[in-house]
């Protein structure tokens, strides 16, 4: 079975808005492409890929407002525990929670930049997969024109996505 086709077409049915430029599905399409190519950069086990990749198709299904809708990681994990995990048991519940809940969070427990050391998580939370999903979706950022060029590294966790933030290759695709 091929499980992120289903991942595809049901982020795509259930994106509680359908309407949004900015966080729309093309947004979430983008971010699937950048964690696919951090996946692929950072050699990540694939033992961990469909955790990442649940983590990348769902974490904006709760977004109602392209402006400011700071509740949309809460809504997005809520759904994605009581509408879609029960589709793939298998994944890990917690890390996607963790994962989905924080992404749009920029103000961690501990202080400091919003980076997944600086939340207060306990061991059976797999950090791989929020540092790949995070950093896919902030490489998305130049979408929104005060981003371009203007992503910062300290938000960011792998070295592929420092190396390549900013870069020409990356910018190309928001001219």
């Amino acid at each position: 079975m091929n499980f992120e086709k289903r991942m595809y077409d049901i982020a795509k049915e259930i994106m509680s808005n359908k309407d949004l430029k900015d966080h729309g599905f093309e947004h979430v399409k983008r971010v699937v492409n950048y964690g696919k190519r951090i996946i692929l950069e950072e050699k990540i086990n694939k033992t961990h890929h469909l955790d990442i990749l649940a983590a990348l198709y769902f974490h904006d299904i709760g977004r109602v407002d392209d402006s400011k809708d700071d509740e949309h990681g809460i809504r997005s994990a809520e759904i994605f525990k009581q509408e879609i995990h029960q589709l793939f048991p298998f994944l890990d519940l917690k890390t996607i929670l963790f994962t989905v809940n924080n992404h749009q969070n920029y103000e961690p427990e501990l202080g400091g930049y919003p980076v997944v050391s600086n939340y207060k998580t306990n061991s059976d939370i797999n950090i791989l997969v929020p540092e790949v999903m995070w950093d896919a979706d902030r490489l998305d950022l130049p979408r929104i024109q005060k981003f371009k060029g203007n992503i910062d590294p300290n938000y960011l966790h792998t070295n592929f996505a420092k190396k390549f933030a900013n870069t020409k290759e990356h910018l190309k695709m928001y001219e």
